[in-house]
């Protein structure tokens, strides 16, 4: 039997009750639950099933399916191809809050390893834009990865503060998803090690966090917009009381949808009847609680006063006006870069791709040009064509993965040549032309290469090779 401290127990009991608290324990016993969420960008789910082993579709999300197995699936062909996202069933609740709307302009605002934006993705409509946010450097070059290997095309990835953040995206989101730093007793089963980690009061300490960062959240969110709470955490502290924190300050709880009710227990109290919490005993996935709320026009958050709000916007608009200045600037004396960035991408692909920009020698593709002039810490602010130098592009994986389907040379390779690509070796060709190509398996980009002396140079990158039988 797990050995869980005795404080954590009590407050267990409370919530539970004696009949399902023997349950929660006897949970312990079975293994984690494991889910994955398909990437149906390339190839439609029935496809992608057809690779996986055994999987059981999530009611309430809309890629989601838990594995009825514990074969390990990071090391595999689908998952290099960028195919599926392993993510724990229970955490895909939130993003399934989000309406399926075009247009949507949404953040994740505590994002690594980039679960939920991953999720926010396929559960909202077209020309969505999605700023997904790590304060932790490392987390943040994590999170970049993840959706680098999914190809996704519309997802800009930064790193910073909530209140860097606020400082310049004021009133301006549909939807923020706050997945917010928590006790974590949700991992207890998942990660033993955690249990450590846990200490009397440590929900305390937290809840004072998480109010500031939903008073930054709230400064970003438009009025009548959408503001998703979670944690993995069981402590109404950290959970029904933040809830009821947002509902004095002019919050209302929206109703999930009824696959989401049926998967899940409410929260306890009144108020938050339709919060979902997930316990590792109702068989779903771990521990978690999610809660949508919308903004209503007489939120009182914003405690500060007047002269420094006013203040504030003055500062901002000073900073960004010198940031686009500086922008501007860099682009004059890139002018011929420029124009060989434009002729590389139209020998590449089918397709003109004009949007462009380029900063420090390296040239993207525009996803929102209003966010990315914005003076913040980006890891991504487009999607990442190449670098140059002199006059030539050295192409990025994140170009091969993302426009994959365009480019006017695509090469399937065999399950042995697969394997080879995927270990970092040079493949041998026939083929006569030269140029840059993506090669697939099944059907699918696993990345890039050049064709160039009846060989293919590969381009996979090389933090991400691996040997591995197909």
């Amino acid at each position: 039997m797990i050995n869980l401290p005795n404080k954590f127990l009590e407050q267990m009991d409370w919530l539970l009750g004696k009949k399902e608290l023997e349950l929660y324990l006897k949970s312990f016993s079975d293994e984690p639950k494991k889910g994955v969420v398909l990437s149906t960008k390339e190839k439609p789910a029935r496809e992608i099933l057809g690779f996986l082993p055994a999987a059981q579709k999530i009611p309430f999300a809309k890629t989601g399916y838990k594995l009825n197995t514990n074969e390990k699936l990071g090391n595999t062909w689908f998952h290099h191809a960028g195919l599926v996202y392993m993510q724990e069933p229970s955490s895909m609740a939130a993003a399934s809050l989000i309406e399926q709307k075009d247009g949507l302009k949404i953040l994740d605002l505590c994002a690594s390893p980039g679960g939920k934006t991953i999720d926010a993705y396929f559960a909202c409509g077209k020309n969505c834009v999605i700023v997904s946010n790590e304060i932790n450097y490392e987390r943040a070059k994590i999170l970049y990865q993840n959706i680098e290997r999914l190809g996704l095309d519309n997802i800009i990835v930064t790193n910073n503060s909530p209140s860097q953040l606020s400082a310049v995206f004021n009133e301006y989101f549909d939807y923020i998803l706050v997945d917010a730093p928590c006790s974590g007793e949700g991992m207890f089963r998942k990660d033993p090690a955690t249990i450590d980690e846990w200490k009397e009061n440590l929900d305390e300490i937290n809840s004072k966090r998480q109010k500031e960062i939903v008073l930054e959240a709230d400064k970003m969110l438009k009025t009548g917009g959408k503001l998703i709470y979670s944690t993995c955490t069981y402590s109404t502290k950290e959970n029904e009381e933040i809830i009821e924190f947002l509902i004095d300050n002019g919050y209302s709880v929206f109703k999930p949808s009824k696959e989401l009710l049926d998967n899940s227990e409410r929260g306890v109290t009144q108020n938050t009847k339709y919060a979902c919490r997930f316990y590792p005993q109702n068989n779903v996935g771990e521990g978690q609680f999610v809660c949508g709320l919308i903004k209503e026009k007489n939120t009182s958050l914003r405690q500060y006063d007047n002269k420094t709000a006013e203040n504030n916007t003055k500062n901002t608009a000073i900073s960004i006006k010198n940031h686009q200045k500086t922008a501007k600037n860099d682009l004059n004396n890139v002018k011929s870069a420029e124009k060989t960035a434009k002729m590389f991408i139209k020998d590449a692909v089918n397709a003109e791709i004009t949007d462009i920009f380029i900063k420090n020698s390296k040239v993207f593709a525009q996803i929102d040009s209003e966010i990315s002039c914005l003076p913040l810490r980006f890891i991504a602010s487009g999607i990442n064509i190449g670098e140059i130098f002199k006059d030539r592009i050295e192409p990025h994986h994140q170009f091969f993965k993302v426009f994959g389907k365009l480019f006017k040379t695509q090469i399937e390779l065999s399950k042995e040549d697969a394997e080879k690509y995927l270990a970092g070796e040079e493949l041998e060709t026939n083929m006569a032309k030269k140029g840059y190509a993506v090669v697939c398996y099944n059907g699918a980009i696993l990345g890039g290469v050049k064709i160039a002396g009846g060989r293919l140079k590969n381009y996979y990158p090389k933090a991400l090779r691996s040997k591995l039988k197909i």
